[in-house]
């Protein structure tokens, strides 16, 4: 499996061993194999296709073999031990390896129920913690990230941009009022998160709430993050579903049961696209562009510059 170097997307899992393994880059090199084979299909590079998916099948293997520990996924291994594992102090569990289980498309079918309960159980009235329960003293084994005070940062702490990657993997299982109520919980200016406790602008989507009882639910790193990116997509990709695709615009929304109508607006690669949802439930979606019925879930391009009405309705 890869190797987590001096640490991975978690800089603070630094483990002191040069061979470590992380389960996540292992997941997030899955997605890459399938993005990369996407854009080979779609410039007629068959050969390199084949060779990412099976790239992809032997990861996926690998991945499948070892970091499943019979109720969800582990986080890293190395010389030391597990981390991320029911026999674990602290850090028993990580939200990062259940979400990208999901969004790498490796967790088989099998699984996915315990997988998703994990996941689940790790919400909080506040949000989604990196890891649960928080690491309470040093260990060296894991490294920086357990000699941060318990609730702070990735050590337990509500980590925003971890929280998104949830949110996301609840959308690609159509799980729209989870998305809903994981991404209220922490989205800026909250119920839970008012900015005058955060002590952040209240338009800036922080990277973290510190669950210290000296710093209670105040932030940090609120601008240096990729949170606000991350919570764009889970609006505009994840719970509206408009995924950009070589062919066109794909609708894969995931709305809540409670929409009955949603609006927005998307640019897309030059024309202005405004999109009505009709939600009548269920999950099939059936489009009309400009007032015309179209076979399929994807808005085709255009290359008029002006803009388009779009109606989108979600099942009977």
């Amino acid at each position: 499996m890869p190797l987590i170097h001096h640490a991975d997307w978690n800089d603070a899992l630094n483990i002191p061993d040069e061979k470590a393994e992380s389960v996540l880059m292992a997941m997030l090199i899955c997605k890459a194999y399938s993005d990369m084979a996407e854009l080979a299909d779609y410039v007629g590079d068959k050969d390199y296709a084949d060779k990412m998916r099976s790239g992809k099948a032997k990861l996926a293997a690998a991945t499948n073999a070892a970091a499943y520990n019979g109720d969800y996924y582990v986080r890293a291994f190395s010389k030391f031990g597990t981390v991320g594992d029911k026999d674990c102090s602290g850090g028993k569990i990580y939200v990062n390896t259940q979400s990208w289980a999901i969004l790498s498309g490796i967790c088989p079918r099998e699984r996915m129920q315990s997988v998703i309960a994990a996941m689940d159980s790790m919400e909080t009235e506040k949000g989604i913690p990196m890891c649960s329960p928080a690491y309470q003293t040093y260990d060296e084994t894991v490294g920086r990230m357990s000699g941060m005070l318990a609730g702070v940062y990735e050590n337990g702490g509500i980590y925003n941009h971890a929280g998104c990657f949830k949110v996301m993997a609840d959308c690609a299982l159509g799980r729209g009022d989870e998305a809903v109520r994981a991404l209220k919980k922490i989205a800026p200016d909250g119920k839970n998160n008012p900015s005058s406790v955060t002590t952040a602008e209240p338009y800036v989507f922080t990277n973290c709430y510190l669950l210290h009882p000296s710093v209670n639910m105040q932030v940090g790193f609120s601008w240096q993050t990729g949170t606000s990116a991350w919570g764009l997509m889970c609006v505009y990709e994840g719970i509206l579903g408009l995924k950009r695709g070589y062919d066109g615009l794909h609708i894969e929304p995931a709305l809540p049961s409670d929409w009955q109508t949603a609006e927005a607006v998307r640019t897309y690669r030059g024309n202005r696209l405004h999109i009505l949802y009709v939600n009548k439930g269920g999950k099939s979606v059936r489009l009309a562009v400009d007032g015309k019925s179209v076979s399929g879930n994807v808005i085709p391009l255009f290359d008029d510059d002006k803009e388009h009405e779009i109606t989108v309705t979600l099942g009977e």
